[in-house]
């Protein structure tokens, strides 16, 4: 997300909080902050959810909510994740096999 200044963000929820600014547009380009890097070489594969089922789906979580909660994008943050990826199954599976939901 690009706010009216030219900061970047990486979604909606953090624009005009500068803590969670990971770039801007300047005279010569981009420039990006360390919250950019750090975001974009985050390792999920060193997570401590390595055992939970959603992990291919969610990646780990949101990393800027895992920042704000441990003060480091090399955590997880689940979030609601769970009930909604769940929800979407079982509405994926109903409009595709409804056959498998008649009574």
């Amino acid at each position: 997300i690009i706010d009216p200044l030219g900061k970047f963000y990486t979604c909606p929820a953090f624009i005009g909080d500068s803590d969670y600014c990971i770039g801007a547009l300047t005279d010569e380009g981009a420039e990006f902050t360390s919250l950019y890097y750090d975001i974009h070489t985050r390792d999920v594969t060193l997570l401590a959810c390595q055992d939970c089922e959603y992990l291919p789906v969610c990646g780990g979580g949101c990393p800027v909510r895992a920042h704000m909660r441990n003060k480091t994008v090399d955590s997880y943050y689940c979030g609601s994740t769970k009930e909604l990826t769940a929800s979407r199954m079982l509405l994926y599976l109903q409009h595709k096999r409804p056959d498998l939901f008649r009574r």
